[in-house]
């Protein structure tokens, strides 16, 4: 008897389909959506998870039809029942929680903020396949320490824009950021008040599945306990208390990332930054430059610890910081996939195999390549080291990316192809 199981894929631009089927005997037809008994139907459209989201928007545009080969034979052959189960998958999603110092010394670097989001960050997520948002964490206005967010990511006269655009109004001071995203993610009101009364908690807001990518941007240090969070801290804070359980992960799959525009000097990460010494004086007396307070040394483990990218506060060229934090987190997130098996079933990585379609094009196997690091030279896919996503690798991770419309569909319950050792 054959049994196949399938659950059935992301579009990198499209939609998504979840399909588990089994066939008694190669006239046994199963009908999955209302499809015609010949194993055809369905649209994609259904509720599972893969690529980092559940609670994620639908991608839109296509569909996938689950097609069920009764004659090819399973070496993992069981008697019994089929049952036949469709679910949507959506698109790799993220979360991007920007946590923007409003501290006095911060005037410039929250100017340059307010013009590069815009401009450099956003038309970066936008154009790849990811499912993004935006959490903006700092205190709402137009003052020189304030942080108005336009259009077209924000909206007019400093509002949100749902769905893609929030801001959680909260006074973020020199040392305090850490402790003040944690708080704000469920309470924004205590004594004294730190956000707007009209602030509302940030959990509500953000998405279980979908991966946290952290930004901050500081000329300060966090700390000092027990009055304000370090690194540890915070990651306790991540891993351990924030619900529920599992939100950002766990320690040995941690599902969020840290960046830092930080204060350190780019040449000497443990020294502050000066870039005022010798830079044009201003009309007012000031100077053109930057001068840090600290080299946000406890940033800097998080980025560390987390997989993320710091950059210097005191660099002139802004643009290049916000595209840099952009691309790393579509490249990342990009090729990286999931697999959630439905409830009962239980996932074996010895019998996961990867298949990609091109848009137009036939189903095509992607192998797995452990033979080399993903990162240095593997051409396939890997497991990451908990076992918990799937990793495209190489010329076939470019591959999917620049195909809007190709799909990916996770094959389960067959033994694995991979890639032969070289000779």
């Amino acid at each position: 008897m054959r049994h196949r199981i399938w659950i059935g894929s992301v579009v990198t631009g499209g939609l998504v389909g979840l399909a588990i089927s089994c066939s008694a005997t190669s006239d046994s037809k199963s009908n999955t959506g209302g499809g015609n008994a010949g194993g055809s139907g369905g649209s994609a459209a259904s509720d599972a998870s893969i690529g980092g989201t559940g609670a994620g928007t639908a991608a839109n545009g296509g569909t996938g039809a689950v097609t069920i080969d009764a004659n090819v034979p399973d070496s993992n052959e069981t008697d019994g029942a089929c049952e036949v189960l469709t679910a949507k998958a959506n698109k790799p999603a993220v979360d991007v929680i920007w946590v923007v110092d409003n501290s006095c010394s911060m005037g410039d670097e929250i100017d340059k903020v307010r013009t590069n989001i815009n401009q450099a960050f956003v038309p970066t997520i936008d154009k790849s396949i990811i499912d993004w948002q935006v959490i903006m964490v700092s205190k709402r206005g137009t003052g020189s320490a304030d942080v108005c967010v336009a259009p077209p990511l924000g909206g007019a006269n400093c509002a949100d824009a749902p769905p893609k655009f929030h801001q959680i109004s909260c006074t973020v001071g020199s040392s305090d950021s850490l402790s003040i995203v944690s708080n704000a993610y469920t309470v924004t009101q205590g004594f004294p008040p730190i956000c707007d009364l009209d602030a509302k908690p940030w959990n509500k807001l953000a998405r279980f599945d979908a991966t946290k990518v952290f930004v901050e941007v500081t000329d300060d240090e966090a700390g000092p306990p027990p009055f304000f969070m370090t690194a540890d801290g915070f990651d306790n804070w991540a891993l351990n208390v924030a619900q529920p359980p599992g939100v950002f992960g766990t320690k040995a799959a941690r599902k969020y990332i840290f960046h830092g525009i930080i204060g350190m000097d780019k040449n000497n990460p443990n020294m502050k930054c000066n870039s005022s010494v010798g830079a044009e004086p201003l009309p007012d007396g000031g100077s053109s430059g930057n001068a840090a307070v600290a080299p946000g040394l406890e940033y800097q483990k998080l980025a560390k610890l987390t997989g993320g990218i710091t950059r210097s506060i005191c660099e002139n060229d802004w643009s290049d910081i916000f595209t840099t934090i952009a691309a790393g987190i579509v490249n990342k997130l990009s090729c990286e996939y999931v697999p959630t098996p439905p409830s009962g079933k239980t996932l074996d990585p010895a019998k996961v195999n990867v298949n990609f379609t091109p848009a137009g094009g036939t189903p095509e196997a992607i192998l797995q390549d452990n033979n080399k690091p993903c990162d240095q030279g593997a051409d396939g896919w890997q497991w990451d080291p908990s076992k918990t996503k799937i990793l495209l690798c190489g010329a076939t991770c470019d591959k999917v990316k620049a195909d809007d419309n190709g799909q990916i569909d996770l094959e389960f319950g067959c033994a694995t192809k991979v890639v032969p050792p070289p000779r």
